[in-house]
């Protein structure tokens, strides 16, 4: 560079843009340069929402580090860009571990990034970060119930009706709801309510069972009855059971007759969920809406001091909120190596059956 100067180089180059805004830099000048460097921002388990979020690891003296949350590590982004706007790419590492939300992650169209500089949230090398809709369930204690040896946990917001759920998590595998039968499934014996004229379009609200496949246990409105048929699962509570005449009855009525299909006579397949009676299988499990009382049958060797015990909250973990309504949208906005767990859901008030697919029930992430 010392034998041509400036005005010299840049016409050289072609008076290139692109050129120009390197030459700060080449030639040590006090400009801010412009490159599309990245800037990043680091989230931990370890970490503290106090702290900068700019180191990946907290430093010697603990007095700075990565964020200790998805909700600081995003508000950080919103700061800087009303700031700065977004003249570099931003990227969010998430360390390995769990992530536990309060509320839905959601992100607006403030979260956006642009073609140019993009906002990446993205698992840390090597590590895998879940983010998670759920709650731990603790405090474990040993109990026996007709030469069973269980473990029950007291849920209090469970039994003040405000918390249920129909899945839980130990150590990241999905425990089997206590169930009958452990394996395979039932057949409906009769459809006392189905006559000749019955469309297939008709629902029913109960069926005949063969003697002892259902029985009145005695959380009744706990138990429901998962019934298979044209190509959906539907669940049914189950509102009483007359072993007299081995009839069950529900709180709802189907959308269709309770036939393998709609063109078929062939009765359905069915399985029965979540009565204590049941609890018969390591690795199930019962919840007890009335006592708010959780039962889990460990699995051989499974110490429950140090297992990690999940149950689900949070309908949705991450939610894309736009605004199509004014044209802005959330944009360039991407997510790399997280994982989105420990969602709940519930069936609508006199939901008789999805009309295929679970499509009335919420995702864990969902677009709006």
């Amino acid at each position: 560079m010392s034998a041509v100067n400036r005005r010299q180089f840049l016409s050289w180059m072609g008076g290139s843009g692109l050129v120009a805004r390197f030459l700060p830099r080449c030639m040590g000048s006090s400009i801010v340069p412009t490159l599309r460097k990245p800037t990043h921002f680091y989230v931990s388990p370890s970490g503290n929402d106090a702290w900068s979020g700019q180191l990946a690891t907290p430093n010697d003296w603990r007095s700075d580090g990565p964020f200790a949350t998805l909700g600081k590590a995003q508000a950080a982004i919103r700061q800087l860009k009303r700031q700065q706007g977004l003249p570099h790419p931003i990227t969010v590492w998430v360390r390995g571990g769990t992530y536990f939300l309060e509320t839905s992650l959601t992100f607006t169209p403030e979260d956006s990034g642009t073609a140019q500089s993009p906002v990446t949230w993205r698992a840390y090398t090597g590590e895998i970060p879940i983010v998670s809709g759920g709650k731990l369930v603790t405090n474990w204690q040993a109990t026996e119930l007709e030469g069973r040896s269980l473990q029950m946990a007291q849920i209090p917001q469970v039994a003040e009706g405000e918390w249920r759920f129909r899945q839980l998590w130990v150590d990241d595998r999905r425990a089997s709801r206590a169930r009958y039968p452990n394996q395979g499934f039932l057949t409906i014996a009769g459809l006392p309510d189905v006559t000749p004229d019955t469309s297939g379009n008709d629902g029913q609200n109960r069926f005949e069972f063969r003697p002892g496949e259902i029985r009145a246990w005695e959380n009744l409105t706990d138990v429901e009855v998962v019934l298979l048929h044209t190509w959906v699962s539907v669940r049914l509570p189950v509102a009483s059971v007359d072993e007299t005449q081995n009839l069950v009855t529900f709180t709802r009525t189907t959308r269709r007759r309770m036939t393998e299909t709609k063109g078929t006579q062939q009765l359905a397949r069915y399985y029965v969920e979540n009565a204590l009676e049941l609890l018969d299988t390591p690795g199930e499990w019962y919840l007890n809406r009335q006592t708010g009382v959780l039962y889990y049958s460990p699995l051989p060797g499974e110490d429950m001091t140090q297992v990690q015990v999940v149950a689900p909250v949070l309908r949705q973990v991450l939610r894309l909120r736009g605004m199509p309504e004014t044209g802005t949208f959330v944009e360039f906005l991407y997510f790399r190596g997280l994982t989105f767990a420990h969602t709940t859901w519930d069936l609508a008030p006199n939901d008789g059956g999805d009309a295929q697919a679970a499509s009335g029930l919420s995702g864990a992430v969902a677009g709006e």
